[in-house]
């Protein structure tokens, strides 16, 4: 994302001191270093905070870049007045109480839910914040799985933080907190989290790691103009990143919403024209029925329950004159595969369901297996071939499949539609019933699962081109199509 890269770069050359210009008025790190220095031996001498083990002087060879020369290296603990962690004991919660915020309770660019995290009794609170009590403008550092994702306090308001995360409180009057939150942002100090990361079973980094964190230090002159500098930008690089998660949304939703919208096209003969020469699509049904007479005659395929005339007010859209709508009952022969659970064994004939319809295709790598002769009794009634279509009937309502048969497999709660006499092109009926299938699943009745009936798919009504117009609605689709594949 462009607005993360450049939020990266601008934090980095933050703390190069490239974004702000060196002025002489601004004095010098160093005496602002002993200043707070003189302010923490102060805070110990009172008893405030606890006098810490020196930390090891800065070397020349882990100094990783160029500062300004009235800039100065330190380490955090340095220009901290304090880097701990609570108690390692877990609060029991309570109804109303004191937050106990951790890193589940973060969310946004710096957003803590106070009102939904887990809430503890004032007596957990004052005992278990004894080593150290958080405030506003303290740093929130988790330590565990997400390391370093920080959160800047701006309010002011009793909370506890997880001993997950170590805080981190600034010399507010003497330092801007804000320059640090942004300099623990920054990519360096992501590789200083590299530097000192424990690669246990949980990855963590340790109070004693955080405390000897390199920083670049300017004057706090300059610390102002930092902040300032870069709450207009990273303003501004929030709202580019919204408008790129806007765009990555619909870039997202954009194949599926180009396929849908060629599919619609096609079945309302809006992407291809029509030609005198096509015929009519009368004249294709009329054959199509003869046909299927013919098979009812000669008991190949079974007399079906006559399919109710279309009425005007069940039509959906306008097609065009030489097209007519029809039950896909009167065009294709459909019937559906067992109802039945035969006996599963551990070698056999695949048995496909619902589960292994998968993008236009079948998949047998999670079909279960049926004895031949089971399978032969299944296939008696619904014996699949080349061509044919399969509709899942139950629960996931639709993904057709067009079968190119490679095996021998019989069906279950599985629709199959036939081609009668090969007299229609049943890429054309794929793609219709692939549009289709999100309006069945809306109309679809059941219970706890949902389901289409045979009688419901047999009544189901398809906008029908002449043969030779639903070569070319498939010829145009098969070329479209996969453009918007590769858009994905």
């Amino acid at each position: 994302m462009i607005a993360e890269r450049l939020r990266k770069s601008i934090l980095q050359a933050a703390i190069h001191g490239q974004l702000t210009e060196q002025l002489p008025e601004d004095g010098d790190a160093r005496d602002l270093l002993a200043e707070i220095q003189a302010a923490k031996a102060q805070l110990i001498k009172d008893g405030k905070i606890k006098q810490e083990k020196a930390l090891p002087a800065i070397a020349e060879d882990e100094i990783p870049f160029n500062i300004p020369e009235n800039w100065c290296w330190v380490r955090l603990n340095d220009i901290c007045q304090q880097i701990g962690d609570i108690d390692h004991k877990m609060p029991q919660t309570v109804t109303n109480g004191i937050p106990y915020i951790s890193p589940v309770d973060f969310y946004g660019e710096n957003g803590i839910n106070f009102d939904t995290a887990k809430q503890i009794s004032y007596e957990d609170y004052l005992r278990l914040s004894a080593k150290i009590k958080h405030g506003k403008n303290d740093i929130v550092f988790p330590r565990y799985g997400t390391i370093g994702v920080l959160r800047y306090i701006e309010i002011d308001r009793e909370f506890l933080v997880s001993y997950s995360c170590a805080t981190i409180k600034s010399f507010v009057t003497l330092n801007n907190p804000m320059f640090l939150y942004y300099c623990l942002q920054s990519p360096h100090i992501k590789d200083e989290i590299v530097r000192y990361i424990n690669k246990t079973t949980q990855p963590n980094v340790g109070l004693a790691s955080i405390k000897q964190f390199l920083i670049p230090f300017p004057p706090k002159l300059e610390q102002d103009r930092i902040v300032t500098n870069l709450n207009g930008i990273i303003n501004d690089l929030l709202l580019l990143a919204k408008d790129e998660n806007k765009l990555k949304v619909l870039q997202k939703s954009f194949p599926k919403k180009m396929k849908d919208s060629l599919l619609q096209s096609a079945i309302q003969g809006k992407l291809t024209e029509q030609l005198q020469s096509d015929g009519d699509a009368h004249d294709l049904v009329e054959k199509i029925q003869k046909e299927k007479a013919r098979l009812i005659e000669e008991k190949k395929i079974k007399k079906e329950k006559d399919i109710p005339e279309i009425t005007e007010d069940e039509i959906p859209f306008n097609i065009p004159d030489n097209w007519c709508w029809v039950r896909l009952g009167d065009c294709l022969d459909v019937r559906d595969g067992t109802h039945d659970t035969p006996k599963y064994v551990s070698q056999g004939v695949p048995l496909v369901t619902s589960k292994n319809l998968n993008n236009g295709r079948l998949d047998f790598s999670t079909a279960k297996f049926i004895s031949e002769k089971d399978s032969k009794i299944i296939n008696s009634r619904s014996s699949v071939d080349d061509g044919d279509i399969l509709f899942a009937m139950i629960g996931s309502i639709g993904n057709p499949a067009l079968v190119k048969k490679d095996r021998e497999f019989s069906i279950k709660n599985v629709a199959l539609f036939k081609n009668i006499n090969q007299i229609m092109n049943m890429q054309y009926a794929y793609y219709y019933l692939s549009i289709e299938q999100k309006t069945m699943k809306k109309i679809s009745s059941g219970g706890v699962q949902t389901f289409v009936s045979l009688s419901f798919l047999r009544k189901y009504l398809i906008p029908l081109p002449p043969l030779a117009e639903q070569h070319r609605i498939v010829e145009r689709l098969d070329q479209l199509l996969p453009l918007c594949d590769a858009l994905e």
